[in-house]
């Protein structure tokens, strides 16, 4: 830290503002992994429904359903307002009972979503 202070003094830093600007810049770093990470999961969920044979609908829909519920402040940003809403449908294709439980965990991302932006 003794570095960092004597960086700052010399060159005429205001470390307030270097610390405020330093922790913006973490913070994005923290967000940006996170959202990478859940956009891996959520293309591993998929390329499994796709190309494991021994992993059911019921198991896709399963598995999709709780990453949605475990993202949903952040879903829409992550996978795009467009493939949430495919991911939706395909969930909907594949279990019709439950379609009203999935469309309204839709809405509430879409809501969600609405709200950060403005």
């Amino acid at each position: 830290m003794r570095f960092l202070d004597d960086v700052l003094k010399k060159h005429y830093l205001d470390k307030e503002n270097f610390d405020t600007v330093l922790k913006i810049l973490n913070d994005k770093v923290n967000i940006d992994n996170k959202e990478n990470g859940a956009y891996s999961k959520s293309k591993e969920i998929y390329n499994k429904f796709l190309y494991d044979l021994k992993y059911s609908y019921t198991e896709f829909v399963t598995d999709f359903y709780r990453f949605f519920e475990e993202y949903k402040q952040d879903i829409v940003k992550i996978v795009s307002t467009g493939s949430s809403q495919w991911y939706i449908e395909l969930m909907i294709k594949v279990d019709k009972e439950e379609q009203e439980k999935y469309q309204k965990l839709y809405l509430e991302a879409m809501k969600i979503y609405i709200l950060i932006i403005y």
